[in-house]
């Protein structure tokens, strides 16, 4: 745990996972979308850790929705 991290909304593809790991970690929100993540209101910052080649585009909209981001290597397979 981080000290003043409080997390907002977990994703994953398949949503019953995002649920179970919501459920597991006491976080109210969860979706399937990415983007209802970097789009959020309540969100300050996002850590990316889908399948690399989604990286670049969500890192480009991250920063689009004035988001700080932690993201997983590699930054994007091709830029």
């Amino acid at each position: 745990k981080a000290p003043g991290v409080v997390p907002v909304i977990v994703s994953n593809p398949t949503v019953s996972k995002a649920e179970d790991a919501a459920k597991k970690y006491g976080v109210a929100k969860f979706t399937s979308d990415a983007m209802e993540v970097i789009t959020d209101p309540e969100v300050d910052a996002v850590w990316i850790c889908s399948p690399s080649q989604f990286h670049a585009d969500q890192i480009k909209a991250c920063a689009a929705n004035g988001k700080h981001v932690f993201c997983e290597k590699p930054i994007a397979t091709d830029l």
